[in-house]
């Protein structure tokens, strides 16, 4: 019988202006699952630890087993196995929360098959499930997936984009204790925009991936400017310009909510700047007694990711 271990990383979407067809893996921040075969033929998760606030047990329910689902209808296999969720990410974050688990099982469910299909054909089934939790949407499982920057291409056909990476960059991200759900945030967006504000995303959209595949850091953070949705969903985040000038004025090159919020990332060149930069995020909102953390990461260029895979006896 066989056992896996399996990591899948957070990620931030939109990175401003890009909304829905641009995001990037994390390298440090993410949710693992230990998967072990059982007698019993069903596929369940039998315990959850880390931030597990609210995650359900239900297979019908949860990203992780969903994700087994998916494979089994592509496959036509069953799955009989017992997982454990240790959950890095926090729910409704803005982090990919939903996104990581999805993938992770995805991802475990083709190992456990004999990893029939290649990375990028699991892409589909990770996309499925996040439509069934949050929306059809793929710049958080396809970042998560496949690692490293990925531009969404199309959605009708799927297709994606990986892009390079800029080794000296580093994300400070501040994540306020409260949760934004995804769904709610994007039905809140404007159904119709002036063209000079799609201009002007288009524009600073573009220039991020120019600036990825010029490596270079400072025009990636003048890039993140989004006058569509930023200035939407920022009214849900308390203090969110506060935190954003906090971030500026520690020598970040640029910021914005990560995803639907309501974490909020800023980009720079530097680890310890990185760290400043978090901590002076984060007492901005220490001083609205909200309750945050800050990460500091790189990008992963792998993406999802074994940690171990081996048979064992029962």
């Amino acid at each position: 019988m066989k056992k896996l271990k399996v990591f899948a990383p957070g990620t931030i979407a939109n990175l401003g202006p890009a909304f829905d067809i641009l995001g990037v893996a994390l390298d440090n921040i993410g949710d693992t699952i230990e998967v072990k075969e059982n007698n019993e033929g069903v596929l369940k998760i039998k315990e959850i630890k880390g931030k597990n606030k609210r995650i359900p047990f239900e297979t019908n329910k949860n990203a992780v087993t969903l994700g087994f689902l998916e494979v089994k209808k592509i496959l036509n296999i069953d799955f009989g196995v017992d997982i454990v969720l240790e959950k890095g990410l926090p729910i409704s974050g803005g982090l990919g929360g939903s996104s990581a688990s999805a993938v992770a099982g995805v991802y475990a469910a083709n190992l456990l098959a004999g990893n029939k299909l290649k990375k990028e054909e699991l892409l589909p089934a990770c996309v499925n499930v996040e439509g069934i939790l949050s929306g059809y949407h793929a710049d958080n499982v396809a970042p998560s997936l496949l690692g490293g920057f990925i531009l969404i291409n199309s959605y009708n056909p799927l297709s994606v984009v990986k892009l390079g990476i800029i080794k000296d960059l580093y994300f400070a991200i501040a994540h306020p204790d409260f949760e934004l759900e995804t769904r709610k945030l994007r039905a809140v967006l404007p159904k119709h925009i002036e063209l000079k504000q799609h201009v002007f995303n288009s524009s600073k959209a573009a220039s991020i991936i120019a600036a990825i595949m010029k490596k270079d850091v400072k025009l990636l953070g003048k890039s993140i400017q989004d006058n569509i949705v930023e200035p939407v969903r920022s009214k849900f985040i308390p203090e969110f310009y506060d935190v954003k000038k906090a971030a500026l004025d520690a020598g970040a090159y640029g910021s914005s909510i990560s995803g639907s919020g309501p974490s909020v990332f800023a980009v720079t060149d530097d680890k310890k700047k990185a760290e400043s930069i978090g901590k002076a995020m984060t007492e901005v909102f220490s001083k609205k007694n909200i309750e945050s953390e800050f990460y500091v990461s790189k990008v992963s260029m792998e993406g999802v990711k074994k940690l171990f895979n081996k048979l064992f006896l029962r």
